[in-house]
């Protein structure tokens, strides 16, 4: 099978935010519009090179659910797509350590369908696509950090609901069965570190994460795994985790692209940090290469494994 990641470039420049993933997302939400013409292209070009699965980066769109021009693009075709919900007064972003959670989207107690409390702060839904129907979503995000997954030395409600997600199959769940390949897995952003260790030390499977059902064997058994994100992470120990979660087959990440922006740190500004390559994929714990096609606002890259 051809599989395609999609880098989707967001205009930054002269935005000015405290976190690269903050501009990224004052980026995509100023000019929705552009954002659905662009994914629109690169998922025809990516169709166009024979791609059967296809993951686009986190915030794909802004929109309450995948619109239905989307839904009809995924005839014969798997895509992994995320809805930024609309609504312009939020500004919430995966908090940092410290910082203030902001207003919720969704009402209060809200609960994903794997009858888990959705944190706060998660106001997007990830999805998979096939055939014009939900296989996968919509499903929250439950952690962004590694030390969220934890309340002392217990997995926290949010790691309980995360363990729980990753264990199940949709459209609830988070798994499901890709024809030719066989279990496929849908691991959004920061979840990745549901995985311990990483940089200096070996990846490994938390003994809470394997008593609360998400096995070690039962990991090396999915044969594909997609881990969409809003930014890349130049974090050692998180690209040791993705490769980790290869065992079994193939993982595929990707995330926005991005230039041009302004970081704010307390009272002084410098240039934030720019973002031109975020799609890799891993084979059995080995990087691939990875084939790059350029569009307008958007690079597909393709690999062919089965």
């Amino acid at each position: 099978m051809k599989w395609g990641l999609v880098e989707l470039c967001v205009a930054v420049t002269g935005l000015r935010a405290a976190r690269a993933t903050e501009a990224v997302r004052q980026g995509i939400t100023r000019d929705p519009d552009r954002r659905s013409a662009v994914v629109r292209a690169a998922l025809e070009r990516a169709g166009a090179l024979g791609c059967g699965f296809v993951v686009f980066p986190g915030w794909t769109l802004v929109a309450p659910t995948p619109p239905r021009w989307l839904l009809d693009l995924t005839a014969g075709i798997t895509v992994v797509v995320e809805m930024l919900l609309p609504d312009p007064a939020s500004t919430a972003t995966a908090p940092r350590k410290g910082a203030r959670v902001p207003a919720p989207h969704v009402e209060k107690g809200t609960r994903t369908v794997t009858n888990s409390e959705r944190p706060e702060w998660a106001t997007w839904d990830g999805y998979v696509l096939r055939d014009g129907v939900a296989v996968v979503g919509p499903c929250a995000q439950f952690i962004a950090e590694a030390p969220v997954l934890w309340n002392g030395n217990e997995l926290s409600s949010a790691g309980v609901g995360l363990v729980q997600a990753l264990a199940a199959r949709g459209p609830g769940g988070r798994r499901w069965e890709e024809s030719g390949t066989g279990t496929a897995m849908l691991v959004m952003c920061g979840e990745a570190n549901v995985v311990g260790g990483g940089g200096s030390a070996e990846c490994y499977q938390w003994d809470a994460v394997e008593a609360a059902g998400l096995t070690n064997e039962g990991l090396g058994q999915v044969r594909c795994v997609v881990n969409p994100a809003h930014t890349a992470s130049r974090l050692q120990p998180l690209r040791d985790k993705r490769a980790w979660l290869s065992r079994g087959g193939v993982l595929l990440h990707t995330a926005n692209t991005h230039g041009g922006w302004t970081q704010e740190r307390g009272d002084e500004t410098t240039a934030g940090a720019a973002s031109h390559l975020s799609a890799r994929a891993w084979v059995r714990g080995e990087q691939q290469e990875l084939q790059k096609h350029a569009g307008d606002g958007y690079v597909v890259l393709t690999l062919n494994w089965s």
